[in-house]
């Protein structure tokens, strides 16, 4: 390679059909960068190749490591992340983005993300400290986050068995009609008002026949606001 450099020692030596082996050879390309990718063809070759081996870890891996120094291979690492999520459960897909992102603050891994846990949610058989979490690290950079915190809310409300659980939940749902970020879905959020407001209203009137007149009073202002 020293004397006669040439990209084409890629395509020979790497292949999906010696897998074992082209990963080794890979490994050793990529620890000896400055001398096997130096130029621009030279890594064209050896990415594209790299693409042709069927372990998706393992090219996210490699991958990894090149885009350090070679931020031009960003986009190529962002197609592979979400390659890899396919075919599995939100949270696996949810794990595989999050590494994603622990790389780049790609918007388009963060929209898939928040897709990913809206569709979890949906599937009403979440762990809710999990999705929570997720849902509040999109804050800020996916216009959905808060109203996914929303819907949680509401589940949450209609899920609980004493009085005071759902009361606190359903008020933490309608605080963020209120008190949210600038990225905020209120079109979204604004179609969750309606089960909101029937839940408050059930609730004033539980507290009314309990004769506890201001707890009822007091979530009928919050119907009127």
């Amino acid at each position: 390679w020293i004397i006669v450099p040439d990209a084409d020692y890629f395509t020979a030596s790497i292949s999906p059909k010696y897998e074992f082996y082209s990963k080794k050879i890979v490994t050793f390309i990529i620890n000896s960068s400055n001398t096997f990718l130096q130029k621009d063809k030279e890594m064209d070759v050896f990415v594209k190749e790299l693409l042709k081996l069927s372990d998706i870890e393992f090219i996210v891996s490699s991958l990894e490591i090149l885009v350090c120094t070679h931020k031009e291979l960003i986009d190529r690492y962002i197609d592979q992340i979400l390659r890899w999520t396919e075919g599995h459960d939100a949270v696996k897909k949810i794990a595989i983005i999050n590494r994603g992102l622990s790389v780049t603050d790609n918007q388009e891994l963060i929209d898939n993300k928040a897709q990913c846990c809206n569709d979890y949610i949906n599937s009403n058989h979440y762990d809710f400290d999990f999705i929570s979490s997720e849902c509040k690290s999109l804050i800020g950079k996916n216009a959905l986050a808060e109203v996914m915190l929303a819907q949680l809310a509401i589940n949450k409300a209609r899920s609980a068995e004493s009085i005071d659980e759902i009361e606190s939940a359903i008020k933490e749902a309608l605080n963020y009609r209120f008190h949210h970020n600038k990225t905020f879905d209120q079109r979204v959020y604004d179609q969750k008002l309606p089960e909101i407001n029937h839940i408050l209203l059930k609730l004033a009137e539980q507290f009314y026949t309990e004769n506890n007149y201001s707890r009822s009073v007091s979530l009928l202002y919050l119907l009127k606001d």
